[in-house]
């Protein structure tokens, strides 16, 4: 890069604030667009048509260093790569991780705003005391504001568009598509529900900030304990389809999606967090019982899957299940005929005769 002059404006990033949003920041306060303003210094980067946060380069970061005079790693730290690597799951057939999805980090989807989800949420009130993007809120099992006490918001309240802060020419929060003021999230969740999910939203997040996990006397990292979560999350949601509208005792929770948490809407998420919070409070006593309940077998977690050892142990405790592929059985008739054509005593080929003849219903 030629030009490093620094620019004049340069704002301070704040505690837990992610990449595109401070970049959003600066851009605005030179009064112009995120797009038209860093293609004027970063013309052959195309940071803007991915998802910034999981997918910036080093080579990216360390020239914005030179223009905003922080050191890279600190802009490093605002990303997200540094929470993927302990979130990744990996699988039987390949060390590497998805490049397209990651566990527990919502998708933005492609960078065409028709083709964005509903996937970027967070808390209203959290924006107007400070007008910048959380870390945290890219995260799938982060769904209330513990300070505010409500669920975070993943879209318009007036026509339900997703949040698109990086198409945004008006100041935040306001609606990219009709332009409405994001208020307080209007509605919340009971008590009993909200207290258990930010006592779970704290024990995930606190995890994944020590990268280190206390779980029922397993000392795990925090790779181990949430990619067995993660497994777990995945097997009972698809027993929960396959049973259908069958109801569970154990889960008095009502319809769980079985979207992958990663693309659902936040209200999704949250039945999705209360399920896992209920899978894992009594670990692995209450576990056990669900499946018990719910029928499933170790057949489930069977996959390419790479089990931890710590879910290996409680897996292999299930029933063992029946394989999916049958051996085909063999009608009365035909064990009857393979035994005449074995046995080709005397007589046989009338003996076979009979066998046909009175199968087909004639008097002999």
């Amino acid at each position: 890069m030629t030009h490093v002059e620094p620019w004049v404006i340069r704002p301070a990033p704040n505690s837990g604030e992610l990449l595109s949003s401070y970049l959003i920041r600066i851009s605005r306060a030179h009064g112009r667009s995120p797009g038209a303003f860093y293609r004027q210094f970063f013309p052959n980067n195309t940071c803007w048509r991915m998802d910034l946060d999981r997918n910036a380069s080093v080579r990216f970061l360390e020239d914005l260093s030179r223009f905003v005079k922080i050191d890279d790693q600190v802009l490093e730290d605002m990303t997200l790569s540094s929470w993927m690597k302990n979130l990744n799951t990996k699988t039987g057939k390949s060390d590497k991780a998805n490049i397209a999805v990651t566990p527990w980090i919502n998708s933005l989807g492609v960078h065409k705003q028709s083709n964005r989800k509903h996937t970027l949420s967070f808390c209203p009130s959290c924006l107007k005391e400070k007008n910048f993007l959380r870390k945290e809120w890219r995260l799938s099992f982060v769904t209330v504001c513990a300070k505010h006490c409500n669920t975070l918001i993943d879209g318009c309240p007036n026509c339900d568009a997703p949040f698109v802060y990086l198409g945004q020419g008006s100041a935040w929060p306001s609606c990219n598509q009709c332009g409405h003021l994001f208020l307080v999230q209007e509605g919340a969740l009971n008590e009993f529900m909200f207290g258990d999910l930010c006592d779970f939203q704290h024990q995930l997040l606190r995890g994944l900030m020590d990268d280190q996990v206390v779980f029922f006397g397993h000392h795990l990292s925090a790779q181990e304990f949430f990619s067995g979560i993660y497994l777990v999350l995945r097997a009972v949601k698809l027993r929960l389809r396959i049973l259908g509208n069958r109801p569970c005792l154990s889960l008095m929770l009502g319809s769980v999606s079985s979207k992958r948490v990663e693309f659902a809407r936040v209200n999704e998420r949250v039945h999705q967090c209360l399920l896992l919070n209920e899978l894992i409070k009594d670990w692995p006593c209450g576990f056990l019982a669900i499946c018990s309940e719910i029928g499933l077998s170790q057949r489930v977690f069977d996959d390419s899957y790479k089990l931890p050892i710590w879910l290996r142990s409680v897996v292999d405790q299930l029933k063992p299940g029946q394989s999916r592929i049958r051996k085909p059985q063999l009608c009365t008739v035909r064990k009857q005929l393979r035994q005449i054509h074995r046995r080709k005593t005397g007589g046989w080929r009338a003996e076979r005769a009979n066998l046909l003849l009175t199968k087909a219903g004639f008097q002999l």
